[in-house]
């Protein structure tokens, strides 16, 4: 497993870090001072508090309040006997979003609707972790 997308919302020096993408091994973080490495690093491990970006943006004047909070995004990457492992040690039910690949026609039952589309994504994620 590693992670190989991020990003960054209203955390220290960034307002919106975009899209940061890494590879697999080792990925290096360069900058000049005060550009942000350690907040990313910090970031990273997910075990930060809330300090969110200052600026004329998110504070115009000193009487502002900011009401957002800081949030990190994290995308990762797992290999399916990973994934498997995982799903089998969790405590708590797993959800796995899958976009529905079929269409209907307007006189479909709703609900029979609902548990064909249940059943085809079960079935896509059942096959792709064989």
């Amino acid at each position: 497993m590693f992670i190989y997308k991020l990003k960054v919302f209203n955390y220290k020096s960034y307002l919106d870090s975009g899209l940061i993408e890494f590879t697999p091994g080792i990925n290096i973080i360069v900058g000049q001072n005060n550009s942000g490495k350690t907040s990313l690093l910090e970031a990273l491990t997910l075990n930060f508090d809330n300090q969110p970006h200052l600026s004329l943006e998110t504070l115009p004047d000193k009487s502002s309040i900011i009401k957002e909070q800081s949030i990190i995004e994290v995308y990762l990457t797992l290999e399916k006997k990973e994934l498997r492992s995982f799903i089998q040690q969790s405590t708590s039910p797993v959800g796995i979003h899958a976009s529905p690949e079929i269409y209907f026609n307007d006189e479909d039952n709703p609900r029979e609707r609902h548990e064909i589309s249940l059943r085809h994504n079960f079935e896509i994620f059942r096959d792709f972790l064989e």
